[in-house]
């Protein structure tokens, strides 16, 4: 009889592991990117590199912050191709977070500032 409660036991152990494993994996936890918009320019939070590449998983939850500390000049973000526009932010160190999910096939977007595209641009790369 011991030997059959022993046996339950750690079956019910593994259920109970592999279930919360399971349960785990299903809730990723949100990727989390916040850009600058300073000097014209997107830069991530305390990086110096220009309009950098966004790296993605496909299929991964998004909140992405834009921060205009541009002055007095206007901003937004906006990928086009996956219909996604933040509003216009007015330059005095305001801020935004969106929300979405990265497409689920691999693939590279443009992002930009729809006011200042020619300078304010850079890609998502979801790989």
């Amino acid at each position: 009889m011991r030997k059959n409660i022993t046996t339950i036991s750690l079956s019910a152990l593994l259920v109970a592991g592999m279930t919360l494993a399971l349960m785990a994996g299903a809730s990723a936890p949100d990727h989390r990117i916040t850009l600058v918009a300073r000097d014209m320019t997107f830069y991530l939070l305390e990086s110096e590199i220009a309009n950098p590449t966004l790296m993605l998983a496909p299929g991964e939850e998004v909140r992405l912050t834009l921060i205009n500390r541009d002055q007095g000049i206007d901003h937004d973000f906006t990928v086009a191709t996956l219909g996604l526009a933040s509003e216009v932010l007015p330059g005095n160190g305001s801020s935004i977070t969106m929300s979405f999910r990265a497409p689920a096939r691999a693939g590279r977007h443009e992002y930009s500032c729809q006011l200042h595209g020619q300078m304010m641009k850079g890609t998502l790369l979801v790989q």
